[in-house]
């Protein structure tokens, strides 16, 4: 599954922005990979992807939850 990262405003500057995904009602390593990692836009780059990878299993089960948080966002002023 891959989640889009808008970056709206302000494109003149590099921006890291770290993420990490959290369990909800799915499980960690049962229903999905936990994923984290920093994302780095690049000056003039306004989207960038997450891929959590969902694992498949034969079970019968409800909607299932997680969530990916983006918990930190750090601008470098090039100027």
């Amino acid at each position: 599954m891959s989640f889009p990262v808008i970056r709206r405003q302000g494109l003149n500057s590099q921006v890291f922005v770290m993420y990490k995904t959290f369990p909800g009602t799915a499980h960690e390593h049962e229903d999905y990979f936990p994923e984290e990692g920093t994302l780095t836009f690049q000056h003039g780059q306004n989207q960038q992807f997450i891929d959590v990878q969902l694992k498949q299993d034969d079970l019968p089960e409800g909607l299932e939850t997680f969530y990916l948080n983006l918990t930190t966002v750090r601008l470098v002023d090039t100027r």
